[in-house]
């Protein structure tokens, strides 16, 4: 059900599901969507929650001191943009509470809360940088590479002549974008 509303709200751009298209997709009665969730609300806060759990697999990444700093930032740039292409449909999520000024919602508060320390610790280690606003500005590029390439080809079609369907671009953009960032 949840890959289903994750599917649907990335084909379509909008969070505006029905519960009828949702069993459509999942191939499940209407009845049990309605049963276990009761609104789309609660539907999409699982939702949210079940994204929060990958994404914090994927932010593990950034934790390995045994590897160099370079290979890790680009590891994990490369596995989350495989991750949100996959389910494209969390950055509407996302976007839609940052539209109506909504609770940020666990996976935001995750994201930034666990990760920005450990992006910039990765930064500095790779430039040698201990300026924390210069830092918190190239981890704001980072992840900003990293989302706006898939919002651009999901919301308008539009890939800059790039596949990023394909992980082997992935991985080329992602190792471009930490050498910009850290040169």
């Amino acid at each position: 059900i949840i890959k289903a509303v994750l599917e649907i709200i990335g084909r379509t751009g909008t969070i505006n599901v029905t519960v009828r298209e949702i069993a459509k997709i999942a191939d499940v009665n209407l009845a049990a969507i309605n049963y276990y969730f009761r609104s789309t609300k609660n539907l999409l806060s699982e939702v949210e929650k079940y994204f929060s759990d990958e994404v914090y697999e994927v932010n593990t990444l950034l934790a390995d001191d045994n590897k160099n700093p370079r290979e890790v930032l680009s590891g994990w740039a490369s596995e989350l943009m495989l991750l949100l292409i996959k389910n494209q449909g969390i950055l509407w999520i996302i976007a839609s509470k940052i539209v109506k000024k909504d609770s940020p919602g666990i996976l935001i508060e995750k994201f930034i809360d666990e990760n920005l320390e450990l992006i910039k610790k990765r930064l500095a280690q790779i430039t040698g940088i201990n300026d924390k606003a210069l830092l918190s500005f190239k981890a704001t590029l980072l992840i900003s590479g990293i989302t706006f390439p898939i919002i651009m080809h999901n919301g308008f079609g539009k890939n800059f002549g790039q596949d990023f369907d394909d992980p082997a671009n992935i991985k080329i953009y992602t190792e471009f974008l930490i050498k910009e960032i850290t040169s």
